[in-house]
């Protein structure tokens, strides 16, 4: 959490957490398989581990 304008920002984030949840449950709702990829894991260190296990789940039809 920042530092500074803590107010707005836990606003913002608890927006957005509450936003992306409805969305993802309205996807579901029309059949679509929601996969979720943080930022963090697109990183140098862990991108291709991040795309071997999105591969896998793809390919596996085991979405979490």
């Amino acid at each position: 959490m920042p530092k500074s304008n803590v107010e707005f920002w836990e606003n913002k984030l608890y927006g957005n957490r509450e936003r992306d949840e409805c969305i993802r449950k309205e996807l579901e709702a029309m059949g679509w398989k929601v996969i979720t990829v943080w930022e963090c894991q697109l990183k140098k260190d862990k991108v291709e581990r991040t795309l071997e296990e999105l591969y896998s789940q793809i390919t596996s039809q085991k979405i979490k």
